[in-house]
């Protein structure tokens, strides 16, 4: 009897593990959900007395450890190709205040990158961009053109070459691309999604 016992949870053991080994790999490697974002600009953006360029907004959550990546990736994209657009950082508020040193250390690193313009996001505009997950990465041409929406890493919390920055950086300089859908790694931007 006691080795019938041992087998069955050694059984339900093995299970569990396997279980838990293919939920963890799951999540480490499955992309996060997209929305519908707009195929042009918002006007509010569009309108705005900015510069003739495309515009890349860029959505992240502080929490989410894959936007320290997406910061990374979005910093060397922005140096190699410095002039060529206009960035615009978009951040979740943090509600807990308890977390405003760390949040402080992210909005530094994002206000480093070069050309970036850095703000926080309500629920409202990022309804408007149908962004869903952080990371969630949007580019509009000069006419306010969708061109390429998804993330700009390769899995979560990785950097690295992707083919998100490299059909941006392609575009960028001046080749044609056909419109772009990437997977986005990272975490829901707000509790309502």
């Amino acid at each position: 009897m006691k080795n019938k016992l041992a087998i069955i949870i050694t059984a339900v053991w093995a299970i569990a593990i396997g279980v838990g080994t293919v939920w963890i790999t799951d999540f480490s490697t499955g992309p996060g959900r997209t929305g519908d974002s707009p195929a042009v600009l918002p006007s509010v953006y569009l309108n705005e007395n900015t510069t003739n360029l495309p515009k890349l907004f860029v959505f992240l959550h502080p929490y989410c450890q894959c936007s320290r990546a997406t910061l990374a990736e979005l910093s060397r994209l922005a140096e190699r190709n410095m002039d060529l657009m206009e960035i615009h950082i978009f951040i979740v508020p943090l509600s807990d205040q308890s977390t405003e040193s760390n949040n402080f250390d992210f909005e530094k690193k994002a206000s480093e990158i070069p050309n970036a313009k850095l703000s926080t996001i309500g629920e409202s505009e990022i309804k408007e961009f149908g962004a869903v997950t952080s990371g969630q990465t949007l580019l509009y041409d000069r006419q306010g053109n969708l061109v390429f929406s998804g993330g700009i890493t390769r899995a979560r919390g990785h950097e690295g070459d992707n083919f998100g920055s490299e059909n941006i950086e392609e575009y960028l300089h001046g080749r044609d691309i056909p419109f772009v859908q990437t997977p986005v790694f990272g975490c829901l931007l707000t509790a309502s999604e």
